[in-house]
C-alpha cells in the first residue's frame, strides 16, 4: 500500500506513529545503560569513598584526571590502600556483570514502546471503523 492509497485516518495514524517513535528514541537513548556511564558512576563513587575517608572534599577524581574512569576504578585501591573500597567494588562488579542484561531489558522496553502503542491505536481505529460501518448499513 503506497502513501497515496492511505485514507485520512491511516495517514493520521502514520504521522502520530512517527512522532511517537521519535519521542521514544529521544527519551530512551540518553538513559540507555552503557559501559561508559557505568564506569563514570563507579569512578565517582570510589572518589567519594576516598573523600569521605580522608574528610577531604577536594575533587579526588580531578587529581587523577589523566586516568580513564575504568583505570581509576582499577587503580584506586592501590593509590589509596587505607580506604575501604570493598562494598563499592562489590557493587561495581555486580553492576558490570548485569550490564548486558540491563541493556537487553532496555532494548525490549524500547521495542515495546515503539510497537505496542501504535499497534493498539491502529486496532482501536479498526474497531471504531467497524462499529461505525455497522451503523451505516442499518
Amino acid at each position: 500500500m503506497s502513501p497515496k492509497q492511505l485514507n485520512g485516518w491511516q495517514r493520521l495514524w502514520l504521522v502520530a506513529s512517527v512522532l511517537w517513535w521519535a519521542w521514544v528514541v529521544l527519551e530512551t537513548v540518553p538513559k540507555f545503560p552503557t559501559e561508559k556511564k557505568q564506569f563514570a558512576f563507579w569512578a565517582a563513587s570510589m572518589a567519594m569513598d576516598v573523600q569521605l575517608a580522608r574528610q577531604n572534599y577536594d575533587s579526588i577524581r580531578n587529581a587523577h584526571s589523566d586516568l580513564s574512569d575504568k583505570q581509576f576504578i582499577e587503580m584506586a585501591p592501590k593509590i589509596y590502600p587505607n580506604v575501604d573500597f570493598s562494598s563499592t567494588l562489590k557493587s561495581y562488579q555486580s553492576d558490570m556483570a548485569s550490564l548486558t542484561k540491563e541493556q537487553l531489558v532496555g532494548i525490549g522496553a524500547i521495542l515495546l514502546l515503539v510497537i505496542l502503542p501504535p499497534a493498539l491505536a491502529y486496532g482501536v481505529g479498526l474497531v471504531i471503523a467497524w462499529i461505525l460501518a455497522g451503523f451505516r448499513k442499518t
